[in-house]
């Protein structure tokens, strides 16, 4: 369980995504080209989406500019997009202004941890790499409550502590400021969303291959590039198939939550 996030903490959190230009990688925006690293984790979060244009109401939980909840509003969703930064939630209102998606995506800069929605209200949550910066047992019990019955959330590129590579990494000073504001997951902890969730899947990915990231970033449009990600790809997951507690020392995990549906059973 996450301690509970101070009020110095979020304005920490804040500033830090006011500032902060990298963007994540989104399987939402169906990118398969040769260096996309993450084609694996998004692929499979695609599966798990299944039917996505079906007058949905959805909520994109860390919306930053708005790209995704473009993507989210298809041709008949309804969205509503959160942030804890004001600065990326104005570049997401120009986005959708200039697409005249003005009536069907709305933006908030929100708390997650205290939703300001009503019961059940929502069929569909996305977040990508957020649980990290949440206080996550007030989240998912929000998560719960704001849900219909049976509807899902879905949580992409949620970043693990334990790979050892990936812990030296974090030690540097260009990156050392973010890890104080974070809190990354492990096995334990996912399985602990089953106190709250009656149904917890998820699927973890990058175990050896993470030592190609910079390589396919860079070269992917090689074919040597391509077969050696493949490769490695394979052996991880004929490695986590055959000792599947090597999945706590992976890079991400694939994590989704569904809420019981009480019309069924």
């Amino acid at each position: 369980m996450n301690p509970a996030l101070s009020k110095s903490k979020l304005f920490l959190i804040q500033s830090f995504f006011d500032s902060e230009e990298r963007k994540h990688p989104s399987f939402l925006q169906f990118d398969l080209s040769p260096t996309n690293f993450f084609r694996p984790s998004e692929i499979y979060c695609r599966e798990l989406l299944e039917v996505l244009d079906d007058h949905l109401r959805i909520l994109d939980v860390g919306c930053g500019d708005g790209t995704d909840a473009i993507t989210l509003a298809s041709a008949s969703n309804e969205v509503w997009g959160i942030d804890i930064s004001p600065v990326r939630l104005k570049r997401a209102r120009e986005k959708v202004k200039q697409g005249n998606l003005d009536g069907r995506i709305h933006f908030d800069q929100m708390d997650a941890n205290q939703l300001g929605f009503p019961d059940n209200y929502f069929h569909l949550i996305i977040g990508n790499s957020v649980l990290l910066f949440l206080d996550r047992d007030k989240f998912l019990r929000e998560c719960l409550r704001v849900l219909k019955p049976g509807g899902r959330a879905l949580f992409s590129n949620e970043s693990l502590r334990n790979h050892p590579l990936l812990r030296l990494r974090r030690r540097f000073p260009g990156v050392h400021g973010r890890e104080q504001l974070a809190d990354r997951l492990d096995l334990e902890k996912i399985e602990a969303m089953g106190t709250i969730f009656p149904s917890v899947k998820h699927r973890e990915f990058y175990l050896t291959s993470v030592l190609l990231a910079p390589v396919i970033k860079h070269a992917g449009h090689h074919q040597a590039a391509k077969l050696l990600v493949n490769s490695l790809n394979n052996l991880d997951d004929f490695l986590l198939r055959m000792f599947p507690s090597l999945r706590n020392y992976c890079w991400l995990s694939v994590i989704k939550l569904q809420k019981e549906d009480l019309g069924k059973g």
